[in-house]
């Protein structure tokens, strides 16, 4: 029975990624035998020498904003808002954020703007109640 040209293909493409196999363990050796290397004087030397690693530690991810002026801006908005015990709502400040230019999923957004004005609460800028919001304090409470 003759072999087809997918077959042909498949059988291609199988040796490849087994010869690219091979090289990326014959890799891995290299790499771990110049991390020896790297070591070996401290060795010598009498030096103490954390154990070899054969895989690096996998880096924390942080997420941050794209818009670095996010807090800014809330801020400002905030000093501005003329009213006095008057309920802040998030979606008007996200409204404003967009036409300034920000950009981000309304979803983020505002998660970000509430942890913003949650701050502010905690410094006592702003005050908040459970199930009504945030509002500016009075002038004179």
């Amino acid at each position: 029975m003759a072999l087809s040209q997918a077959d042909h293909i498949k059988n291609a493409r199988l040796q490849l990624l087994n010869r690219r196999r091979e090289y990326e363990a014959e890799i891995r050796e290299i790499d771990d035998v110049l991390q020896a290397l790297d070591k070996a004087p401290k060795i010598l030397e009498g030096k103490s020498v954390s154990v070899l690693k054969s895989e690096p530690e996998p880096e924390e991810k942080h997420r941050t904003l794209a818009n670095r002026n996010v807090t800014k801006l809330v801020r400002e908005y905030v000093a501005e808002w003329p009213k006095y015990d008057e309920v802040l709502s998030i979606n008007t400040i996200r409204d404003d954020l967009r036409r300034q230019g920000v950009k981000g999923k309304d979803r983020s957004l505002y998660s970000a703007i509430h942890v913003i004005l949650k701050k502010e609460a905690d410094e006592g800028v702003l005050r908040y109640e459970k199930g009504v919001g945030f509002s500016k304090p009075s002038r004179f409470s």
